[in-house]
């Protein structure tokens, strides 16, 4: 996708067109909102496990966040956050935190609580996996059912990406072994259970890209086809980020991603930065919607307020106009912060963010 084609696809608000083109533009006329299908997805990413940056031998993520498009006091947050995100043998949870914000997405309207597990719960098969204080089955259980009945739908998420699987503990440094797939096998069976057979289950996978944790493309391969087998043999469709193709041949993607993974491209600044963006991969990233529709793969377009409280209106727009009503199953926002009170703030103005675009 070139630079001109992608700003076509913000061209479908005027507003957003004039922006990224550096000019002033009247406000457009509010038009109806638009209809969406049954089961259509307005859904938050939401942390309970936080083990999934850094090794868990010890190495932890960087003190300050990389993105060029993160400034200010956001900056200044996500720094003091970055502190934290080396694995920890206890929860960094909070849960009034958590219920105070699942109760505000009922009120605004959305429909789906995409949780990040890590270590929130005491595997039955892996329990070996767990925090200190991680919950028990019985109570996550009981949590689920508080979620279901103001109307979200919980959605299971882990990241089996070489860099993001501090969770895994030891076992993330056995890739290629018998053992690490029975762990993963094991780990997606009790998950399934956990959540009574979700819609989905969210594998995370990105972010393999020039570093030291990176698979071979062709164990990268192998081991997504493993995991989506194992989600799907479970009668649960794979979800997964779409980072392969802003970094490795699109084609190859096109030919070996299969069709039944749900995809979800992300993008967290806004449009107008596409011209400035000093990261020519950061560009590819932010045109994956189109190139995504046009491979004829279903979408949940990903935004959030990580870089600026703009961003999940541009993507909605973008979305929108981009993706086939059959393709397009849902929105999501994420904060990529802890669900502590530090973070109710971003989280709350997410919500909102997601919220006024129902």
């Amino acid at each position: 996708m070139n630079r001109r084609e992608f700003l076509g696809c913000a061209a479908a608000s005027a507003a957003l067109a004039a922006t990224a083109a550096g000019t002033a533009a009247s406000k457009p006329a509010a038009k109806p909102r638009k209809a969406r299908p049954e089961g259509f997805a307005w859904g938050i990413l939401l942390h309970f496990g936080m083990n999934f940056w850094g090794e868990w031998d010890g190495e932890a993520a960087g003190a300050a966040p990389e993105d060029q498009f993160v400034k200010g006091d956001r900056a200044k947050a996500l720094s003091a956050l970055a502190k934290e995100k080396g694995p920890q043998r206890h929860l960094r949870f909070d849960y009034e935190t958590w219920k105070a914000a699942t109760e505000h997405m009922a009120k605004r309207g959305l429909n789906m609580a995409l949780i990040d597990m890590g270590e929130a719960v005491v595997l039955p098969r892996r329990p070996e996996l767990a925090a200190s204080d991680s919950w028990s089955v019985e109570r996550f259980r009981k949590e689920l059912d508080r979620l279901r009945s103001l109307g979200l739908e919980p959605i299971p998420k882990f990241n089996f990406s070489a860099c993001h699987d501090a969770w895994l503990k030891d076992y993330g440094h056995m890739m290629g072994d018998r053992k690490y797939y029975e762990v993963v096998a094991d780990v997606i069976r009790d998950t399934v259970e956990i959540f009574d057979t979700p819609r989905f289950f969210h594998i995370g996978y990105e972010e393999e890209f020039g570093n030291k944790y990176e698979r071979p493309d062709d164990l990268w391969w192998h081991d997504l086809g493993f995991i989506v087998g194992e989600v799907e043999r479970l009668g649960v469709r794979a979800w997964a980020w779409t980072d392969y193709p802003a970094w490795r041949p699109r084609e190859t993607f096109a030919r070996k991603m299969p069709k039944s993974v749900l995809q979800s491209a992300w993008w967290y600044a806004e449009m107008k930065d596409l011209i400035t963006c000093r990261d020519p991969r950061m560009f590819a990233k932010a045109g994956l919607f189109a190139d995504l529709e046009r491979m004829g793969f279903d979408q949940i377009p990903c935004g959030g307020n990580y870089c600026t409280d703009k961003n999940m209106a541009e993507i909605v727009r973008c979305g929108d106009a981009v993706v086939r009503d059959g393709r397009l199953k849902g929105y999501l926002t994420t904060t990529w912060r802890a669900t502590l009170p530090d973070y109710r703030k971003a989280i709350f103005d997410a919500v909102d963010q997601l919220g006024d675009l129902i």
